[in-house]
């Protein structure tokens, strides 16, 4: 049997315009056995099938556009096929449901929240696979922060690095463009979100528990301090973050075998913070904003005493 297919990310509400709305419904199949044909399902009614080249390694994936006219609910489903007549096997992806409002069924979003307090949720760069989970699934009412997992650090250079580069700039979707100059991925799913929830702001995490192996050599002279400090303010500035949240897991001792520790790691840890955060007020003095810094803690005595 083929593998299960995956309809990308897409709004799943539209305005009626012009008396149609064009619909692009794309899908991709990640893991498992190729397909020779697919077909798009709606409302129980097949309205589309293709064909597909199954002895081929890669990835399958496919996209056709449908035109609607009139107001509704319409559900979709991608099955990826094998055979023919009797002899077809298929598999089938989660439904999407898709609502096409009039002007009578639109309602303004309440998108200017205010919060007393700061409430975080860490949003993970691998939601997007197994879990299905996109950024518009956040429920950003209930939060004003969203931590973005992880970024990593290139032991070479000293500097931040895009943990995920298909996850976090170039998977697309719809309304995304592939000239060379489009950001794409989640980073732009980001961008657009804050678009709409003036009270939300992002943050960049860098480490976590895989990717803390070298904070340790980062922190521990000023020049490479200085160099992972100035990689970090670039890297929110050219991907729209308003902050840094440094997730060492964990200074001095403990962690992910291999990881690099120091007893001056102690030290060198709030050095290092203290330079992000220079380097933060700087930047914010020339674009008039400010940056906000966070690391990752727990309340354990052992890494309390590390920091």
């Amino acid at each position: 049997m083929p593998g299960a297919p995956d309809i990308a990310w897409m709004s799943t509400e539209y305005d009626l315009i012009d008396e149609n709305i064009t619909i692009t419904i794309s899908w991709n199949m990640w893991w498992g056995e190729n397909g020779d044909h697919w077909k798009l399902i709606e409302n129980s009614n097949n309205i589309f099938e293709s064909s597909l080249t199954s002895n081929s390694p890669n990835p399958q994936y496919d996209e056709t556009e449908i035109i609607l006219t009139s107001e509704g609910e319409y559900e979709y489903i991608v099955k990826l096929c094998n055979g023919i007549d009797d002899s077809e096997i298929c598999n089938e992806s989660n439904p999407i449901i898709i609502t096409i409002l009039g002007d009578s069924d639109e309602e303004e979003d309440d998108v200017n929240l205010i919060f007393n307090k700061n409430i975080v949720g860490y949003y993970t760069s691998w939601s997007i696979y197994a879990r299905n989970y996109e950024i518009t699934d956040i429920p950003v009412e209930k939060i004003n922060i969203i931590n973005y997992a992880f970024a990593n650090i290139n032991p070479s250079s000293g500097t931040i690095l895009l943990g995920d580069p298909y996850a976090d700039i170039d998977k697309f979707y719809p309304g995304d463009c592939w000239d060379n100059d489009c950001l794409r991925g989640n980073f732009h799913q980001l961008q657009i979100l804050k678009e709409n929830y003036s009270h939300l702001k992002t943050f960049i995490s860098v480490g976590g528990w895989t990717w803390s192996t070298y904070f340790s050599d980062i922190a521990m002279t000023d020049e490479s301090r200085t160099i992972f400090a100035e990689s970090c303010v670039d890297f929110i500035v050219e991907y729209g973050f308003d902050g840094i949240d440094i997730d060492w897991e964990y200074p001095v001792e403990g962690g992910l075998e291999g990881n690099h520790n120091s007893s001056d790691d102690k030290e060198n840890f709030t050095l290092l913070l203290q330079k992000i955060r220079e380097l933060l007020d700087i930047q914010g003095e020339n674009d008039e904003n400010y940056y906000l810094l966070t690391i990752a803690s727990t309340a354990s005595p052992i890494y309390v005493e590390n920091i």
